[in-house]
């Protein structure tokens, strides 16, 4: 009887749970680059139409429970 080897020789299997690690891991660095591209991009917006700085917190704020909310 003759047996195969489903792998060639030196692989090695790819785990489901490595795989939604590395899904989660990449779904919180888009979620943060959302909330800091955005937030930058709101920032530099109503500074260049004369916003005021008073409101910032309030927007990174919400764009962050956005992107908290969005990813659960």
């Amino acid at each position: 009887m003759v047996t195969v080897d489903p792998l060639p020789e030196g692989a090695h299997p790819v785990l489901i749970y490595d795989r939604i690690g590395t899904n989660k891991r990449q779904t919180w660095l888009m979620m943060a680059l959302f909330v800091l591209i955005i937030g930058g991009l709101v920032t530099a917006l109503s500074f260049a139409f004369g916003g005021s700085w008073q409101i910032m917190p309030f927007v990174f704020a919400g764009l962050l429970a956005w992107a908290i909310i969005s990813s659960i």
